[in-house]
């Protein structure tokens, strides 16, 4: 199989040569409608894709990138899951296939032992703190793709990422967990903990592995048990969206109330950050919910969804939510005037307690300043 003419020319230009396999997917990259061509030649893997109706762009990985390459067979499909420090692509194919798509993996495996990426030679701040992320997220040895892009979103330094990720592939969590003393220090072990704990709830789900070992953690960092609590307590509480239902499933007056308060959050610095609108999405996962949301809250205004609150909410949800509306103002590292002024109205008219609040407020500004790595 070849590449249509114009990728074939882009593959050439960027390689040197024709690519040695060609593999034809159904869909786009993101499984929605649309094409990938993957491409493998000496030393990259290139994907070429488009969304339906549009022209292709290019995405790109060295082969000794790649660590993860799986390929699966159903009933229908022949699967291919591609995974870097920094990327996932779930590539799925015609069961014709599956001999070209070991080859893609085969070639990936044969690269990785040839010539492994090098890793730096000492951690700094931010190398440290991806490696060690990377170690609890393929704990339970499945790194969702919600995980990797968790990551990418928080730390947007792709090369502090790879870096991070070479070294612990190389050494291992052990020597990680003794090198960590020495190349953070407190403010920045603090930060690594609390992202630690999100970074394996990020799925939503909590495995015991995970949690063991972020203990061992906990303990390499020489940080207390109660601190230790009282970040995962916060972080647990912001991500027990469960509670927003009841016993016939989604409570839908209970979910318009929070999305529509995370949006107002999201909409009182008159500036919508991209962070905060990723948060949003990844937290209410019903477009049609926060379409309802909007238009409730453009109707009413920002006084009029206080006045309807606490509304239905129970103490455990007033909690989740005030937790949530921190979460989403201060994902962006920063938390503006309006944000503030904005969730100290939420806070009140939720009836949460001041102390409370500081709780809540101190354990997202650990989590979520990473400022302190540099």
């Amino acid at each position: 199989m070849n590449l249509p003419e114009k990728l074939d020319k882009d593959f050439k230009l960027l390689c040197g040569r024709a690519p040695e396999i060609v593999v034809r997917a159904l869909y786009n990259i993101d499984g929605k409608a649309g094409a990938t061509w993957v491409a493998v030649g000496e030393e990259r893997i290139v994907f070429y894709h488009r969304a339906s109706g549009k022209e292709f762009d290019r995405t790109r990985l060295k082969l000794n990138e790649v660590i993860e390459a799986n390929v699966e067979a159903t009933n229908e499909l022949a699967v291919m899951l591609i995974r870097s420090a920094t990327s996932h692509f779930q590539i799925k194919c015609s069961l014709f296939d599956l001999p070209n798509l070991d080859r893609v993996a085969v070639a990936c495996k044969t690269a990785n032992e040839r010539s492994p990426i090098e890793p730096p030679a000492r951690l700094n701040s931010v190398s440290a703190f991806c490696a060690a992320i990377h170690s609890v997220m393929d704990a339970d040895h499945h790194v969702d793709p919600v995980e990797t892009e968790w990551l990418c979103m928080k730390l947007p330094d792709l090369v502090a990422i790879e870096q991070g990720s070479a070294w612990l592939r190389v050494h291992g969590t052990e020597a990680l967990m003794k090198e960590l003393p020495s190349a953070l220090n407190f403010p920045q072990r603090l930060c690594l903990i609390a992202n630690l704990i999100g970074a394996v709830m990020s799925d939503g789900l909590l495995e015991p592995a995970e949690r063991e070992l972020v203990d061992r953690f906990r303990q390499a960092l020489e940080i207390s048990e109660e601190e230790f609590d009282r970040l995962f307590q916060v972080i647990l509480t912001r991500n027990q969206l469960a509670i927003l239902a009841n016993e016939h499933g989604p409570d839908e007056e209970n979910l318009a109330l929070f999305a529509a308060s995370l949006i107002a959050v999201t909409e009182c610095d008159d500036e919508r950050h991209e962070r905060e609108v990723a948060y949003l999405r990844r937290v209410v996962d019903h477009p049609e919910l926060l379409s309802a949301a909007q238009e409730e809250l453009d109707s009413v205004g920002v006084n009029g969804l206080l006045a309807a609150l606490p509304g239905p909410l129970h103490e455990a949800q007033r909690k989740c939510l005030l937790t949530n509306a921190l979460s989403v103002a201060m994902v962006d590292g920063e938390l503006e005037v309006p944000e503030q002024e904005l969730i100290e109205k939420l806070r009140g008219a939720l009836g949460i307690p001041m102390l409370y609040y500081e709780t809540v407020f101190r354990a997202l500004l650990i989590k979520n300043n990473l400022s302190v790595l540099k």
